[in-house]
């Protein structure tokens, strides 16, 4: 896992803050638990075995944590503000749904939004 992380901090073009180490640790944790097992090389994953679901990597891998994105601002009005806001991608939020955790750039505040 260590290695996970370094690797994402060295491979970021800014500095990571201090706010989002927890979520980088959580999203290694999780990909690491996708990935095939040297015990089990064709059957399910450990995520598999815990989630219960069979893993749809086309949708799962969309991000990677620290990609730059534009989120949804949830806002359902017709006004002249904007609907999405400058982002980074953290972790996707559930094993089937389509929400994401991103950390919001203006405010600095990490909220769940789609897609």
């Amino acid at each position: 896992m260590k290695e996970g992380c370094q690797a994402i901090v060295n491979t970021l073009p800014y500095r990571l803050c201090k706010k989002l180490l927890e979520s980088m640790v959580y999203y290694v944790t999780k990909r690491i638990n996708m990935e095939p097992t040297l015990v089990n090389n064709f059957g399910p994953t450990i995520w598999e075995y815990y989630s219960g679901v069979k893993i749809n990597y086309g949708k799962v891998i969309q991000a990677a944590f620290g990609d730059y994105c534009q989120a949804d601002t949830n806002s359902g009005d017709n006004s002249m503000e904007p609907r999405a806001r400058r982002a980074i991608a953290l972790y996707k939020a559930g094993d089937n749904d389509a929400y994401w955790w991103v950390f919001y750039l203006d405010t600095k505040k990490v909220v769940k939004r789609y897609k």
